[in-house]
């Protein structure tokens, strides 16, 4: 681990009734101090995992993290949670399984499109009429907001990551047209030298759901 390596975070967790285990991705730069992944894992789950979950319904279950530095390919992690202990902290079940709550995560320099994250598990009571109303859960919502947008420190090292909307490297497909109807590939970068990752400058969320639904219509 060094300052200036971009990690990228890979949650995954089970929502009832939905076929396929569902993601959520966050990318790190390291900006001061030294921690191994396993000191990373326990800070964000500590901080930005345990926000996550107290938004989401108690039958939502965390199967596992992947964390991997970008930059280097010998570092990373993969973690499964002891199954069936990780979950949900709301006391209720959980909305229809396609139902998610969004959040934009900021720009800090018009280099880069705002980031987005769509959290999936909501609690069922607090979604009427497909809109989220409940003061004390509007405040959780804007807890996690608030830790989505800003550092958090390793657990039992000194180091430190910061939020960041990375700018995926476009390059020619050699595949295309022949074996692909798509004429570029985007990627993650690879190496700090031409790499584009400003910091997230805030945050906003939608208090009205997504949906299988709306989001085919693009809305």
């Amino acid at each position: 681990m060094a300052i200036g390596d971009l990690y990228q975070l890979t949650l995954k967790y089970d929502i009832p009734n939905q076929g396929d285990d569902s993601l959520n991705v966050f990318q790190y730069v390291q900006t001061a101090g030294t921690s191994t992944l396993a000191q990373m894992r326990d800070g964000w789950d500590n901080t930005i995992g345990l926000a996550i979950r107290t938004i989401q319904a108690q039958t939502v279950f965390w199967i596992g993290q992947k964390i991997e530095n970008l930059f280097d390919l010998d570092e990373f992690l993969e973690y499964s949670y002891p199954e069936g202990t990780v979950h949900g902290v709301v006391t209720f079940d959980c909305s229809p399984s396609a139902d998610a709550v969004g959040f934009t995560l900021k720009r800090s320099t018009r280099t880069v499109r705002n980031g987005a994250k769509r959290f999936g598990g909501l609690p069922a009571p607090y979604v009427v009429d497909n809109v989220i109303e409940d003061a004390g859960y509007l405040d959780d919502l804007n807890s996690l907001g608030e830790l989505l947008s800003t550092e958090f420190s390793a657990d039992g090292g000194t180091a430190v990551y910061e939020p960041v909307i990375v700018k995926r490297i476009k390059t020619a497909n050699p595949d295309y047209p022949d074996n692909s109807k798509y004429p570029f590939i985007y990627s993650m970068p690879t190496s700090p030298v031409g790499a584009v990752m400003p910091v997230v400058a805030g945050y906003s969320f939608n208090t009205f759901p997504t949906t299988q639904v709306s989001r085919k219509a693009n809305r």
